[in-house]
């Protein structure tokens, strides 16, 4: 992963122990300001703005973690949804981020890089 593509995140307070039974458990510790860097990482590298795309239903899928390791991953599915002014329509489209993460103390550290699966010709 170039360092300029890569997201990083990084959430205090967290046993990634506590979270294999509720991945879903994540998301409320990822702080606000993270939650806008997260969206604003998303829309920047999406090739087209049309529709005033934002980003929501975050939901965590296929969490795993490696206590040995300190190690684990995730997938991020979040929904981009757009609505188009001129012809009063809205469409939505799922994507996903899949995140490493490693755990030192009680600091989770998320790595991601995204990358838009949308065909442009």
């Amino acid at each position: 992963m170039s360092d300029s593509n890569k997201l990083i995140i990084k959430i205090p307070n967290i046993s990634a122990e506590s979270l294999e039974n509720n991945s879903d458990g994540l998301l409320q510790h990822i702080a606000p300001e993270d939650q806008n860097r997260l969206q604003e990482y998303i829309l920047d590298r999406l090739s087209s703005l049309d529709g005033g795309p934002s980003v929501s239903t975050y939901r965590i899928a296929n969490f795993s973690w490696d206590s040995h390791l300190q190690k684990g991953r995730f997938r991020l599915n979040f929904t981009i949804d757009r609505r188009f002014c001129c012809s009063d329509t809205e469409s939505c489209a799922t994507d996903y981020l899949d995140f490493d993460f490693t755990v030192q103390e009680t600091v989770l550290t998320a790595t991601t890089e995204y990358f838009e699966w949308a065909l442009n010709n």
